[in-house]
C-alpha cells in the first residue's frame, strides 16, 4: 500500500508541477484543456523521445552543416557553399541562413534525445 501511495503522489507531484509552469499564463479553469497534453509531452521527452518536426534533410547533409557549424562557419557561408555545391534541401529550393538554423536545431533535438 505504500509504494502504491508513493507512486500516486509522485504522479500527482509531476502533474502539479507542469500546472505551476501554467500559471500567469492560463485562467485556471483552461488547466484541464493543456494539463494533460503538456503531462504526457514531457513524459515523451523524459523518457528520451525526439520531440518535433521529422526529420527531412539526409544524414550526410545533416553531418556536413553540423560539421562546418563547429568549426565556426557562419549560416550564411555554409548555406552559400551548400547552394554552390549544388546540395539539394529537403524540399529542392535554395539554402538560407534560416535554413541552416532549422537543420542545427533538428540536430541538437536528436542529441538531446540520444542523451
Amino acid at each position: 500500500m505504500g509504494f502504491m501511495a508513493d507512486t500516486t503522489n509522485n504522479h500527482a507531484a509531476f502533474i502539479w508541477s507542469v500546472a505551476d509552469l501554467l500559471r500567469g499564463d492560463y485562467k485556471q479553469s483552461e488547466y484541464g484543456k493543456v494539463i494533460l497534453p503538456l503531462t504526457v509531452l514531457q513524459a515523451l521527452k523524459a523518457a528520451g523521445r525526439r520531440l518535433g518536426r521529422p526529420v527531412e534533410q539526409d544524414d550526410a547533409t545533416r553531418a556536413r552543416i553540423a560539421a562546418e557549424h563547429a568549426e565556426g562557419r557562419s549560416l550564411r557561408s555554409i548555406a552559400n557553399d551548400l547552394d554552390a555545391d549544388k546540395v539539394p534541401t529537403a524540399r529542392g529550393g535554395l539554402w538560407h541562413a534560416s535554413t541552416i538554423k532549422r537543420v542545427l536545431a533538428s540536430v541538437e533535438l536528436d542529441e538531446q534525445a540520444a542523451a
